[in-house]
């Protein structure tokens, strides 16, 4: 059985030959090909290249292709700090200064989203 047979048997209520493994590998798949933080949460090329990497010093079942909280928060208007060793956070809240909350859902063309799916 292999890592995708074996994640969507799990994922389908069966019993699988083993507890499927999907690390979370986050930035430490920067670290891999030394990469930052920022470079690997902005940079198709370097993302991939790191994934890639997990995927040949760990043969997990599966992975996600990002570990990125604030994706969906940037693109609703909150301003991020990026730091080369940590994923970004919040720095500016969009309601800090209105009382206005947005209300628009993320579409497949905002923010990082592009870079993301073009990995996946």
């Amino acid at each position: 059985m292999n890592g995708k047979e074996r994640l969507f048997k799990v994922l389908s209520g069966k019993k699988a030959d083993r507890v499927p493994w999907v690390p979370f590998a986050g930035i430490h798949a920067g670290s891999l090909k030394q990469y930052t933080a920022t470079e690997i949460l902005m940079d198709g090329t370097k993302l991939l290249e790191c994934l890639l990497e997990v995927n040949r010093l760990y043969t997990p079942d599966g992975q996600p292709i990002l570990f990125d909280l604030q994706v969906e928060a940037e693109i609703l208007g909150c301003k991020l700090r990026w730091a080369d060793k940590a994923p970004p956070s919040v720095e500016i809240h969009p309601c800090s200064g209105s009382n206005d909350i947005p209300t628009q859902l993320p579409e497949r063309d905002d923010g990082r989203l592009p870079m993301i799916l073009k990995v996946m």
